[in-house]
């Protein structure tokens, strides 16, 4: 692991090696970037070079999907190892026991995307549509970004695509912190809901707690 960049208050920046022990015959090469605010917000970054047998300019939705599981399961796994014995209980309470499996927001960056058309046509509800729900999930919402660009808003992630895709980064940073902070409410809520009733006589008020996301 490596410091990058830092400020002794406000955040971190870090590249940490990946060494996992991989199933035989699997090579792995795998380098995180990652950011860490004041705020909660934790930010995981990888550039793919390739997958099998596909490059970089031809990666497929099948194969990116499958890497996507991977790199959750890894992200978590390095948390794990920074966190301390409370935050780690925490966690655990929220995702009620399953907090290696918890969820990710991803983001997507892409120079370009096959076949390119007009967004209302990826939401199709057939094969364009399911192709892009692996990585990113239900589709909500799906824009136009000047003449070769898309922005795509899913579930679980959003996929930008186009030649000026790096140039919006700071927006979509943003809008994923507001995401995330959306699941991450979801998850309590659910949790919220697992909580034994109180007693009989016994009346809740309204209790605000103060969260924040975590990775």
């Amino acid at each position: 692991m490596s410091i990058l960049d830092f400020d002794f208050v406000r955040f971190i920046n870090f590249e940490a090696e990946i060494h996992y022990p991989e199933d035989e015959g699997i090579v792995q090469i795998e380098n995180f970037g990652m950011h860490l605010n004041v705020d909660g917000t934790i930010l995981y970054g990888i550039k793919i070079e390739a997958i099998m047998e596909r490059k970089k300019d031809s990666i497929s939705l099948d194969h990116l999907s499958r890497l996507l599981v991977d790199v959750h399961q890894d992200s978590s796994q390095i948390m794990n190892d920074l966190l301390s014995h409370y935050q780690r209980d925490l966690l655990d309470m929220i995702f009620m026991g399953d907090k290696d499996q918890r969820g990710k927001f991803n983001m997507i960056i892409a120079e370009g995307i096959e076949p390119f058309l007009p967004a209302e046509e990826y939401m199709d509800r057939q094969d364009n549509e399911n192709e892009l729900k692996q990585v990113i999930g239900d589709l909500h919402h799906v824009f136009d970004v000047g003449d070769d660009g898309v922005l795509m808003v899913g579930r679980d992630g959003l996929l930008v695509a186009g030649a000026n895709a790096r140039v919006s980064r700071s927006f979509v940073l943003t809008s994923i912190d507001l995401q995330w902070l959306c699941v991450l409410m979801a998850v309590f809520v659910s949790f919220c809901f697992h909580l034994p009733l109180p007693p009989t006589g016994v009346r809740a008020t309204a209790c605000f707690l103060p969260v924040t996301a975590c990775a």
